[in-house]
């Protein structure tokens, strides 16, 4: 919010500017890779899983697809995209944009 209503803060990625982009980078990784990770278990990993009868994995990432019918758990990673967008909506510079992402 102070970038929006000071004009005068620069982020010239300097000292404690160049510190705090990193860790924005490291920790807009976290969701990501927890995304790419809950894909590729529901993409790959769960169909080869379930044709071999590997209940205990099958229960351990239950919690990704059971509010879905069996063959439909892409919907899944649809579902944590969409969250993922929608909570990335504040970040957006004008209210137009982020309505526009929430409503999308």
């Amino acid at each position: 919010m102070t970038f929006r209503t000071v004009n005068d803060v620069l982020c010239n990625f300097q000292d404690s500017h160049l510190r705090l982009c990193f860790v924005a980078c490291v920790l807009v990784l976290l969701p990501v890779g927890f995304l790419s990770i809950c894909a590729w278990v529901v993409l790959i990993e769960l169909p080869k899983r379930i044709h071999s009868m590997d209940v205990r994995f099958v229960h351990s990432v239950s919690f990704l697809v059971h509010r879905f019918r069996p063959g439909y758990e892409v919907f899944a990673i649809i579902m944590l995209a969409r969250n993922a967008l929608y909570s990335l909506a504040p970040v957006l510079p004008s209210a137009n944009a982020c309505l526009l992402l929430i409503l999308v």
